[in-house]
């Protein structure tokens, strides 16, 4: 699919006017007025309660009959259209909002289009359901020119600078808010316009007139802003010290410690050089302990002939010799 061209919504402005002018004001007797009376006879009208239906097609038609009429097939104008009524049907608090769904319905179009417009077949096919990634990003560089547009007529007629800045701070926040999107895109409509749009920015918005105005991020700083954000509050899991994996390494050496020494002793010369040495040693402790056994059964043997206090020859002094 073809990148929507996000520099024509730089116009979206002009179109709505005409499409806000374009509504029927029913206290004006419009009996001449073909589409008008073409609406009202509309077999569709009864099923989604009459009135919202008309108002629907009188305005939509009239929008389209007056851009037919100067500008012929170029069909820039339907895309305001279609985002006018995506937005509608989006929009939540809308109760019509499924009679601007079946408007958009490419399959199953309402019959709500006057055929006696010129050009009205090239018009229909350009109005369809937006992705919502396309959508959101229509729709966000549309109120970026509505900021930037108001901040201008407003700044033009004198307004005071707290209300000018208002759009400038409005701007700011909005741009900043997706300009990380950008980040390593070198070739994207959406990004591209996001980059006229700052050239406008900081082309108008001035300090003298917006002291306290905000600076518009790189996509770098955006996206380092963000990626930090999102660390401080959702660290990643290979971040916590006592993680699963950690505690498997760590039980891991423990064991790895205690085997491999035994592994070795057991099983490799290592071992045989150390055994030797071991059994050595205990012969050693046992010659001894053979000794030490066959010095004393002698004595035991011989008990009783021995004098009792020759068992203890020790030799005591008389006070005499210490005083």
């Amino acid at each position: 699919m073809l990148d929507y061209r996000y520099e024509n919504v730089k116009n979206f402005q002009t179109y709505k006017n005409v499409l806000d002018q374009s509504s029927h004001n029913y206290n004006i007797d419009a009996s001449n007025d073909s589409i008008i009376n073409k609406r009202k006879k509309n077999t569709n009208a009864s099923t989604f309660g009459g009135f919202p239906f008309i108002d629907l097609c009188i305005k939509i038609n009239k929008y389209l009959k007056h851009y037919s009429s100067i500008n012929g097939y170029n069909s820039e104008h339907c895309e305001y259209l279609n985002y006018w009524l995506n937005e509608k049907k989006r929009n939540k608090n809308n109760k019509d909002s499924s009679l601007y769904r079946d408007v958009l319905d490419y399959f199953n179009h309402l019959n709500i289009f006057d055929a006696d417009i010129p050009h009205i077949n090239e018009y229909k096919s350009k109005l369809y359901l937006l992705q919502d990634d396309i959508f959101d990003k229509v729709d966000t560089i549309y109120k970026l020119y509505d900021h930037y547009f108001s901040f201008i007529t407003k700044k033009e007629h004198g307004k005071t600078n707290n209300e000018v800045c208002n759009h400038a701070d409005s701007f700011a926040k909005i741009y900043n808010g997706v300009i990380s999107d950008c980040n390593y895109k070198i070739e994207n409509g959406f990004c591209n316009e996001l980059a006229e749009l700052k050239k406008k920015y900081q082309h108008k918005v001035s300090r003298m007139v917006c002291p306290l105005r905000q600076d518009l991020l790189t996509s770098f700083q955006a996206y380092a802003k963000e990626s930090y954000t999102y660390e401080k509050y959702f660290p990643r899991e290979d971040d916590d010290p006592y993680t699963a994996r950690d505690i498997a390494i760590l039980v891991g050496k423990i064991l790895g410690v205690c085997v491999i020494p035994f592994l070795l002793y057991k099983y490799t010369r290592l071992g045989s050089c150390l055994r030797p040495r071991k059994r050595k040693k205990k012969k050693y402790f046992a010659n001894v302990k053979d000794k030490t056994y066959a010095h004393y059964s002698r004595d035991y043997g011989n008990q009783d002939a021995m004098p009792y206090n020759e068992q203890y020859n020790m030799q005591y002094y008389s006070s005499e010799n210490y005083e």
